[in-house]
């Protein structure tokens, strides 16, 4: 166990920080983690449409429509026909060299590709952990000792709490599709990311969807305690600031968060098929609607199929997150 150590009030000794005063040093990692990335400061975990080098492809999508038709015929002038037919412009004539009747097409306008950058950045080095890591009490061997000798030290304690509320919790640091902002997750600021998909039809309408970062809580956790590290300069032990832009948060535990992506955590995909925790979803539709028309302009018979009503769904795409 790496939790850590606060200053008792009135400054009479160590304790561990609760649950409680550890969400304030949670919410400050997954803000400062959605800031830099919706800044493109950092880009692991960063999706997008679009490869980049280095990215690892997550899922494809295709917006398809149903496009007109027309079947064409000349007029053989023979016997049979060798007048201009009756046509009423309603039917076809049922005399005449008429074309079988047209169906309509279907054309995909754009394929999209979604990839997630995927790498992760180096642990930090012992002299980083020496200048703005915690302490915390060493059970085993009976003494403080500063966390991030062992990895699973920042996880365990800290770094997992924070990826269950960007899962489960309040959503910051993560990703949704939608038209418009999300509302999940609770009150808070959802930056539009830009378009993710386009479903056009031939004559019903376009839907645009787009990719959404939470980033901030309206009400965030209030201040509680600050942990303990060393002070190297006046070698004694101190609080240490945990604000979103203070070292331990940028140095220590925003690496071991951004790490996480190599083990599984904050992996998005874009399938046919709903798993993990779904973050949105988008449709490819198109009208399936016919109705034909037929014509005659000397010498050709024309037969025509164009989209009409309602757009049906064709595929319905998942924006899973996975891990």
């Amino acid at each position: 166990m790496a939790r850590p150590l606060k200053i008792k009030s009135g400054n009479d000794g160590l304790k561990e920080m609760t649950d409680a005063e550890l969400d304030r040093i949670c919410y400050n990692l997954r803000a400062r983690y959605a800031a830099l990335l919706s800044a493109g400061t950092i880009t692991n975990g960063l999706v997008q449409s679009g490869s980049a080098t280095g990215y690892t492809l997550i899922g494809s999508a295709a917006n398809t429509i149903a496009t007109q038709s027309t079947n064409n015929n000349a007029r053989t002038l023979d016997a049979a026909d060798d007048t201009t037919p009756t046509y009423d412009g309603t039917a076809a004539p049922s005399a005449g060299d008429w074309p079988a009747q047209a169906s309509t097409g279907t054309n995909t306008v754009t394929t999209y590709n979604y990839y997630q950058d995927r790498r992760v950045p180096s642990y930090p080095s012992a002299s980083t952990f020496n200048s703005d890591s915690y302490f915390y009490w060493n059970t085993g061997a009976g003494k403080l000792q500063l966390a991030g000798a062992a990895e699973s030290d920042i996880y365990d304690e800290i770094v997992a709490q924070c990826i269950t509320d960007m899962k489960s919790g309040d959503e910051v640091g993560t990703y949704r599709i939608s038209t418009s902002a999300p509302t999940s997750g609770g009150a808070g600021t959802w930056t539009d990311k830009g378009t993710i998909f386009q479903d056009t039809t031939y004559s019903a309408g376009t839907v645009t969807y787009k990719l959404w970062l939470k980033t901030a809580l309206t009400t965030i956790p209030t201040f509680t305690a600050y942990p303990v590290g060393w002070n190297s300069t006046a070698n004694v032990l101190r609080e240490k600031d945990d604000a979103i832009t203070a070292n331990l948060v940028n140095n220590i535990l925003l690496p071991v968060l951004r790490r996480r992506l190599d083990d599984g955590n904050l992996n998005y995909t874009v399938s046919t098929t709903q798993t993990g925790i779904n973050r949105g979803s988008f449709v490819d539709k198109k009208q399936t609607g016919q109705p034909s028309s037929f014509s005659f302009a000397d010498p050709t018979y024309s037969t025509t199929a164009t989209p009409n009503g309602s757009a049906s769904n064709i595929n319905t795409y998942y924006f899973n997150l996975i891990g």
